[in-house]
């Protein structure tokens, strides 16, 4: 007798799809699409402002973005225990948005103020703000899907943090690129910088 051919497996089901139809998730994924783009965005611009004060001196360039990374991480050395205990004590969303308003505040302001020490000034205090932010996002994810989705939500929240590195790239490219169109067209001295930082808030 002939064989018969094995039957395909089903397709796997789609994990981002499955877990996203789910509408208390689905918003919350949307505020931390929004909100990893602006991080990825701002560390584009506040890392080209150091480079534009610098005046084009390259050691003092140089200083002046590793001076971006240093603010941006020294506040988990010595903040970052501290605040998960805080955040669990707060309500989430309340806190998550008081955040997201101050974050805004203070990446409007760098352009303004533009100069080295509110740039660094600025980026302590938006990072001891941001562990704030994630713990209360971390803790609401369990608490929004149910237990035998948790492990894909954790997946595309992943996608969310990192997937939208290379989109902030490119809208931080087409700035460039627009700015420079207009300061020629228009004589005017508008900077990609200051476009993606009042962007970004």
């Amino acid at each position: 007798m002939p064989k018969t051919l094995p039957t395909p497996a089903a397709p796997a089901q789609d994990v981002t799809r499955g877990v996203l139809a789910i509408k208390p998730f689905r918003k919350l994924w949307n505020s931390m699409v929004f909100s990893s783009l602006g991080d990825w965005l701002g560390l584009l611009a506040t890392t080209a402002m150091a480079q534009q004060l610098s005046g084009g001196d390259y050691a003092t360039a140089n200083f002046a973005i590793a001076g971006v990374f240093i603010a941006r991480l020294l506040p988990a050395v010595f903040l970052g225990p501290l605040a998960g205990v805080i955040a669990d004590k707060l309500d989430r969303r309340k806190l998550m948005v008081n955040c997201d308003i101050l974050r805004t505040a203070l990446y409007i302001s760098i352009p303004i103020f533009h100069n080295y020490f509110w740039l660094y000034t600025a980026m302590i205090l938006v990072e001891c703000i941001t562990l704030f932010w994630s713990p209360a996002k971390d803790a609401s994810v369990p608490n929004l899907v149910p237990r035998e989705k948790l492990e894909n939500a954790n997946q595309v929240s992943l996608l969310a943090a990192y997937g939208t590195a290379p989109i902030a790239a490119l809208i931080f490219t087409f700035l460039s690129l627009f700015t420079s169109a207009i300061n020629a067209a228009f004589s005017l001295n508008v900077t990609a910088v200051d476009l993606a930082l009042y962007a970004n808030a």
